[in-house]
């Protein structure tokens, strides 16, 4: 039995052995291999992130560029915007949605969330708007009965009440 036993601790004993030389040989290798993966697979990873998710780099404006690019195209394009499609666009529902409670609820929200320090707030298609907080996203109000199919429109009334407004097809992105 004595012999048993040292027989396999000699066994044990070569085969660490064995095990940490092929290691040395061989971690070379897997490191590569790993690399190589990684390095393949980031323009995959961008591709996939930038493409197909729609990810964008925004630029906030500071308040003066916001101020003198919304004054400056404000007046220009209130003038033809009046005279042509003011007619049809009263008739719309989203128009008179706005008209009528949309824009009183928007202006509160937004009024709530600046004097809270916060700058930029998101409206979903479904009327819920958030805010960004350090744990994450954060419920700020709620539209009833937002028309987020024409969320297009409704950025495009923002823009006319003096937000900075951006649809991003599942948000319109809004700040001052």
């Amino acid at each position: 039995m004595n012999e048993k036993k040292v027989q396999k601790f000699i066994m044990v004993f070569f085969m660490c052995t064995a095990g940490t030389v092929m290691l040395q040989l061989a971690a070379p290798m897997i490191l590569g291999l790993i690399v190589n993966a990684v390095s393949i697979g980031i323009p995959f990873a961008v591709y996939y992130l930038l493409i197909r998710k729609k990810w964008r780099i925004r630029i906030i404006k500071s308040s003066e560029e916001k101020e003198q690019s919304g004054s400056g195209s404000g007046a220009a394009e209130e003038g033809p915007d009046d005279g042509n499609n003011g007619q049809d666009e009263r008739d719309t529902p989203v128009y008179e949605w706005y008209t009528r409670c949309g824009r009183e609820r928007i202006k509160a929200i937004s009024t709530n969330i600046f004097a809270h320090g916060k700058n930029e707030f998101w409206i979903r298609t479904d009327g819920v708007c958030n805010i960004r907080t350090p744990k994450g996203y954060r419920r700020a109000g709620n539209l009833p009965g937002y028309p987020g199919a024409q969320a297009n429109t409704i950025t495009e009334y923002l823009k006319q009440d003096g937000f900075y407004a951006v649809n991003d097809g599942r948000y319109i992105y809004v700040s001052r």
